[in-house]
């Protein structure tokens, strides 16, 4: 098992809903930007299906929703982000080639040296259809489409864009952990990020703070840390001695 080996400089995560990054990876993201990190969002989907009212104002709900999430964004140091608006729930049915171009525009703009997104691959824990999509597409454009020059060349000729390799992706929401990063002194702000997601309250049993905090002792316990949180580690790139990347 690894523990906080990770040392980026910059960092995108790409996920389905606002709230996943909260939930999965904020309080290793807010350990990062305040250690001078730079980190970037890619929200798929504005979240239009997160209401149980079904005479809700849908519209209203996307704006509500996109501003929550840059307020978290705030609150964990972060302000480079992107809204999709693919509809929620529906990623199964879009086309899944410019979805995964759009990561790859994401990856080659913000070239960074670690990927967050979905586990794509769990058995054994139940999963959003969604965040199989987000994961598995993201994967792909990582590697190998993102620093292949000719997979969506428009980009890097009509755009100005270069090919780019991420050298790691930490994948959340896994049944297969292998990575684990100690959240001991940023579980309060990720308490706090999640708070902004009001809209979403009733989805947290126990409530959003409470159910954080029982997650990330539950996941720190074993390492011998107060509050953790998880990952399966996927190395992307190859690191050759003496060979950085431009």
């Amino acid at each position: 098992m690894l523990i906080d080996t990770l040392k980026p400089h910059h960092v995108l995560a790409i996920v389905a809903h606002p709230d996943d990054i909260e939930y999965y990876c904020g309080g290793t993201i807010k350990k990062w930007t305040q250690s001078g990190v730079t980190v970037a969002f890619v929200v798929v989907t504005s979240g239009d299906k997160g209401s149980q009212d079904i005479h809700a104002d849908i519209d209203h709900l996307i704006r509500v929703r996109e501003q929550e999430q840059r307020d978290s964004g705030r609150v964990l140091g972060v302000e480079d982000i992107t809204f999709l608006r693919y509809p929620d729930s529906e990623l199964s049915f879009v086309d899944h080639k410019v979805l995964r171009g759009a990561f790859v525009r994401h990856i080659r703009r913000t070239k960074p040296d670690v990927i967050f997104t979905h586990d794509p691959f769990v058995r054994f824990k139940r999963q959003h259809a969604d965040h199989r999509v987000v994961g598995r597409l993201a994967l792909d454009a990582a590697f190998p489409i993102a620093t292949v020059a000719q997979c969506y060349r428009e980009q890097i000729v009509d755009e100005g864009l270069s090919p780019w390799q991420p050298g790691d992706a930490l994948l959340f929401g896994t049944d297969a952990p292998t990575y684990i990063s100690d959240i001991s002194a940023t579980l309060a702000v990720k308490q706090q990020a999640l708070l902004t997601h009001q809209s979403q309250q009733s989805a947290f049993d126990g409530g959003m703070a409470e159910r954080l905090r029982w997650r990330a002792q539950t996941i720190g316990s074993p390492h011998g840390l107060s509050a953790a949180e998880e990952f399966l580690h996927v190395q992307l790139g190859v690191s050759l001695p003496n060979k950085e990347q431009s």
